[in-house]
Formats: structure tokens, sequence, C-alpha cells
């Protein structure tokens, strides 16, 4: 049930990638929190979790995010392995 819960964190993530990529408007204190929130996800990295590495990327892209434009292609590369993450983990 929890791998289920943070796969679903993950398709949210990557759609606010999708939103960033595609020049919408996501509000700063939105990215701060799935920032935050990737970032905790990352912790798992500590017993082993090689894909947390992405959760850790993601966060540091999202923080990025708020203060700069960043290149479009690590935006979409960072978005998709997020959303091949959520995929495996709500099939899982």
């Amino acid at each position: 049930m929890l791998v289920k819960l943070l796969g679903f964190i993950d398709f949210i993530v990557a759609i606010i990638f999708l939103c960033l990529i595609f020049g919408l408007g996501i509000p700063s204190i939105i990215l701060w929190v799935a920032a935050i929130i990737m970032f905790v996800k990352g912790v798992f990295i500590f017993t082993g979790d090689i894909g947390s590495i992405f959760d850790w990327i993601a966060g540091i892209f999202l923080i990025i995010s708020i203060f700069y434009n960043a290149p479009t292609i690590l935006m979409i590369i960072a978005g998709f392995l997020i959303l091949q993450k959520g995929f495996f983990s709500v099939i899982a």
C-alpha cells in the first residue's frame, strides 16, 4: 500500500514536471512542497534503493526551476524518470 502511495506521489511530481516543460505557471509553494517531498522520499537511498537517487535529482531540479529556467532536456529526462518510477511502483 505504501509503495502505491509513493508511486502516486511520483505521478503528481511527473505532472508538475510536464507543466514546467510546457511553460504552464506553477506556484512556487507547490514546487517547494514537491521538492521537499522528493527529498524525503530520497531518504530511502540509505536503505540501498538506487531509484531514490532519481527522487533527489527531481527535488534538485524542482528547486532550480523556482529560481531559474532549467534546461528543457534535463527537465524532460527527470520528468520521464519519475513517471516511469511511479508507473512501476503502482503496478507492483
